[in-house]
């Protein structure tokens, strides 16, 4: 296609906004400045290098004042977690899971029949 193909098509679109309402011309425009958002983010991550790890942060370099608070930050960002606890149960129910059923069978003790004691008397057709 040629650019007065591109151009043509650009204008039809254009064309289409503007009879649009104000709130879904308004809608129309923020999801194309997200879309071209996201493509700019996607070449930025896919072609600018990593910040390599061994790298001082702005705030180690300039901590020059702040030696006592940056060690304390760091000691405490350091610390060993101690080992878990053997006697916490694995079975406790989590907050923000729901419960997991579980099903029990014993076959070592027959299933209980039914006591027919205690059912109503139903109706017969042939008395």
């Amino acid at each position: 296609m040629s650019g007065t193909d591109w151009r043509e098509i650009g204008v039809l679109i254009a064309r289409m906004v503007v009879k649009q309402p104000p709130f879904v011309e308004i809608a129309i425009c923020l999801g194309v400045a997200f879309f071209a958002l996201m493509i700019l983010e996607g070449l930025r991550a896919s072609f600018v290098p990593r910040r390599a790890e061994h790298e001082p942060d702005r705030a180690e370099r300039r901590s020059s004042g702040r030696e006592g608070s940056m060690s304390a930050r760091n000691a405490m960002a350091n610390a060993v977690r101690p080992p878990p606890n053997p006697k916490r149960s694995i079975d406790t129910v989590k907050p923000h899971s729901p419960p997991r059923p579980v099903i029990r069978r014993d076959m070592s003790v027959p299933p209980e029949a039914p006591d027919e004691s205690n059912l109503p008397q139903a109706a017969s057709f042939g008395d």
